[in-house]
C-alpha cells in the first residue's frame, strides 16, 4: 500500500450570471486518484447524471448550471490540517 498524500482542488460553478468556487481536500495514494475523485465529485455535484459532459465541464438543468475541477494539486500534510482546521474553526467577526 503506498503512503497517502494530500491534495486540494477547486471545483468552479457557473450558475446563470453568477460563479462560484468550492475547495476541497481529499486524501489519496496518487495524483491519478485525487483527480479520479475530484472528476466524480464534480459530475455528481447536482445529480448521479450529467445532461452533458464536454473538455471536463458537467453541465446540469439543461445547461444551466456547469461545474468544472479547475485544479487538483498536492499539499504537504501540514497544509492539509491547517486547512481542515481552518475550516472547521468558528471566529467572531
Amino acid at each position: 500500500m503506498e503512503k497517502q498524500k494530500y491534495y486540494h482542488y477547486t471545483l468552479e460553478e457557473i450558475n446563470g450570471e453568477q460563479e462560484y468556487s468550492y475547495d476541497y481536500l481529499i486524501e489519496a495514494e496518487s495524483l491519478e486518484e485525487a483527480e479520479s475523485i475530484a472528476n466524480t465529485h464534480a459530475s455528481t455535484f447536482y445529480c448521479d447524471e450529467p445532461e452533458e459532459v464536454h473538455d471536463g465541464s458537467y453541465a446540469f438543468f439543461g445547461g444551466a448550471i456547469s461545474v468544472e475541477i479547475t485544479s487538483v494539486a498536492e499539499i504537504t500534510k501540514e497544509d492539509f490540517i491547517r486547512n481542515m482546521l481552518q475550516r472547521a474553526t468558528l471566529r467572531a467577526s
